[in-house]
């Protein structure tokens, strides 16, 4: 047993060397996104709370294939500099399923990471049950969670399609888009950066608050404080 203790803890040494050597990035753009699903069946919406809570929202709805050997965030960056220790043929042959990975989330979720990623801010879920009007019982869950550059529009498109009534806001500052989509239908705003850029009037003012209430509208304002961040 000591042995084996040992051990462990020699790879998991080995592990944070790794990281400490070859650190994940910090995603130069986050997306920041809060998305409401709503179902009569409320094993459905705990299962895409629990999925939420184990960091798999996105793949509980549109799974990775494993053939293109999913990996998360951190195992992911492990897995690279691990490979830079290893053949040539070796390494070709990784970079090819990682690139697999990559692309089926890029093409189906619209982002390349799921929920809990450690370097682009933090994770919530709420949940609620509540009777309409007729005493149909709801459940209710709202996620919020941030992702790299793009929203993941394919999992709430995944997520309308299982039967669920689903409302997500999303907003990326740097890029400045932002949209909503509800139960199917994406409306999506990018800003024009040169438009704003003269100002209203045309004496150089920035873009400001202001204008990104009136621009992206009040509900997304309401829901991500789109007028809170900074837009360069």
């Amino acid at each position: 047993a000591p042995a084996q203790s040992r051990a462990t803890l020699r790879r998991i040494t080995h592990c944070a060397l790794i990281l400490i050597k070859y650190p994940p990035p910090r995603m130069p753009h986050e997306c920041r996104n809060k998305v409401i699903i709503t179902h009569t069946n409320s094993s459905k919406v705990e299962d895409a709370v629990d999925a939420f809570r184990h960091q798999n929202l996105h793949n509980y709805f549109i799974p990775v294939p494993s053939v293109t050997e999913s990996c998360s965030v951190i195992s992911a960056f492990a897995l690279a500099a691990k490979l830079q220790e290893q053949k040539m043929n070796k390494v070709k042959t990784a970079k090819s399923k990682e690139k697999g990975w990559r692309d089926f989330r890029f093409e189906h979720w619209g982002c390349r990471f799921d929920v809990g990623d450690p370097n682009i801010g933090t994770d919530s879920v709420e949940t609620m049950k509540f009777k309409l009007d007729d005493g149909t019982e709801m459940m209710q869950a709202s996620f919020e969670y941030f992702t790299d550059w793009y929203p993941p529009i394919g999992v709430y498109r995944a997520m309308y399609n299982a039967g669920f009534e689903v409302t997500a806001y999303y907003f990326e500052p740097l890029e400045g888009m932002g949209g909503i989509f509800r139960n199917g239908r994406d409306t999506r705003k990018k800003l024009e950066i040169e438009k704003f850029a003269a100002g209203n009037n045309g004496n150089g003012q920035r873009f400001g608050p202001r204008n990104a209430r009136d621009y992206f509208g009040s509900e997304l304002d309401d829901h991500l404080h789109v007028n809170t961040m900074k837009i360069d």
